[in-house]
C-alpha cells in the first residue's frame, strides 16, 4: 500500500514515483519473465519456455487486480500471491532445466 509506505517513511518505487509507475512495473516485470521463455525456445528447451506458463493464470489475475484495486491494505494479500507467484514461476523453470539435465553455466 503506497500510502502507508508514504506515511512510516518507507521509499518504495511506487512511493517515490507514484501508483501509475507501480501498476506498470508490476505488468511489465511478470510480462518479461514469461517473454524470456522465448530464450529457451531459442535453446531448444521447450519445456523451459512452456512449464513456467503454467503460472499465466495468477500472474494475470495479480495484474488485473493491481490495475481494479485502489491502493489499500488489500494490496498486502496481493504481495503474498505475487511471492507465489515468484516461487511457483521459480520451481516450474527449475524443474524444467533438471528435467532437461541443462548444464546452465554454459548456456
Amino acid at each position: 500500500d503506497v500510502f502507508t509506505d508514504a506515511l512510516v517513511g518507507k521509499r518504495t518505487l511506487p512511493v517515490r514515483f507514484g501508483v501509475l509507475f507501480g501498476r506498470v512495473q508490476t505488468t511489465l516485470l511478470p510480462l518479461g519473465a514469461y517473454l524470456l521463455g522465448f530464450f529457451w525456445v531459442w535453446r531448444g528447451v521447450w519445456l523451459a519456455a512452456a512449464l513456467p506458463l503454467l503460472t499465466s493464470p495468477l500472474a494475470t489475475y495479480l495484474v488485473y487486480k493491481i490495475w481494479k484495486t485502489p491502493p489499500s491494505p488489500e494490496y498486502n494479500k496481493l504481495l503474498a500471491q505475487g511471492g507465489m507467484l515468484h516461487l511457483s514461476f521459480g520451481v516450474a523453470l527449475a524443474l524444467a532445466i533438471w528435467v532437461h539435465d541443462i548444464d546452465v553455466h554454459h548456456l
